[in-house]
């Protein structure tokens, strides 16, 4: 589910609807934190020098937190929430 999302926002953004790409990155970031996915999201985010939604703002502090104590990401890679 999380990469079909960053599949719909990469759709979005290639045909300039960045509102659109946003939107989606933001909802696969706060239902998906834990995927690869959404640390790709981040990245799309900081190179567009896009805000982060609140979200992305937790998950990058988590990241960063998880640098710090020598964490590697697929240590951190399961889901904080649980999925349906």
């Amino acid at each position: 589910a999380a990469a079909h999302l960053l599949q719909v926002a990469t759709w979005y953004q290639e045909r300039g609807d960045d509102t659109s790409a946003k939107f989606t990155l933001g909802r696969l970031i706060s239902k998906h934190p834990g995927s690869s996915a959404a640390v790709e999201a981040l990245a799309i985010f900081e190179k567009n020098k896009w805000p982060l939604p609140g979200a992305a703002k937790r998950l990058k502090s988590d990241q960063a937190a998880d640098q710090e104590a020598g964490n590697s990401p697929a240590q951190t890679e399961s889901p904080t929430e649980p999925t349906p």
